[in-house]
């Protein structure tokens, strides 16, 4: 298992809405930013392995961000 929390402090003064400015920002807005994941990966058998992953961000004035990811891998 591993977790990770990250603060970060933008600024920037371009146009944040064009594929450039998304794409500098990585989704994220100017001004405060939080970033947080944890992940979980298990073996479950002979050759599975589970992964679970779920991050978030929470941008200044914008509602949190929520995704969750899951992954069977079969090693043979």
């Amino acid at each position: 298992m591993s977790a990770n929390f990250k603060y970060i402090n933008i600024d920037f003064n371009g146009q944040e809405n064009s594929p450039t400015g998304y794409e500098l920002l990585e989704a994220l807005r100017p001004g405060r930013n939080l970033t947080w994941n944890l992940n979980w990966q298990q073996k479950i058998g002979n050759g599975l392995q589970l992964l679970l992953r779920y991050d978030a961000r929470k941008s200044e004035g914008n509602p949190v961000v929520h995704l969750g990811r899951v992954q069977v891998s079969a090693l043979f």
